[in-house]
């Protein structure tokens, strides 16, 4: 079984160079798009006073924004009716876990390496 997506589309890079821009334009073209997690998850903690932020607790940030960017790919997997474009995904994770040196727990990585 194939379970390659061939109608999504991750937009990845470094910060401030463009894809949340890119993707709102995507959106008003009237194409679907995936937000970004970590704009989320950093809301969500500095409202409660949480540590799982990329300057704090950066292991737990990556453990958070592992799961949202699966969550996210799994809220449209089903879905093959449309193109999807996703600002970040789940091997911007990776890669960040990476960066800051942090072994994403075994079990984390086969769900996030088979969604």
């Amino acid at each position: 079984m194939n379970t390659r997506k061939n109608n999504f589309y991750v937009i990845t890079g470094g910060p401030g160079v463009g894809k949340t821009t890119l993707i709102d334009a995507l959106k008003s073209k009237g194409y679907s798009t995936v937000a970004e997690d970590a704009r989320s998850i950093i809301k969500q903690q500095i409202l409660k006073r949480g540590d799982a932020l990329p300057w704090k607790n950066k292991d737990l940030y990556a453990l958070l924004l592992l799961n949202a960017s699966v969550k996210s790919y799994h809220a449209i997997s089903n879905k093959n009716d449309n193109i999807y474009f996703f600002d970040r995904g789940i091997v911007d994770t990776f890669c960040y876990a990476e960066m800051i040196n942090f072994k994403i727990p075994t079990e984390m990585l086969q769900n996030a390496k088979n969604p």
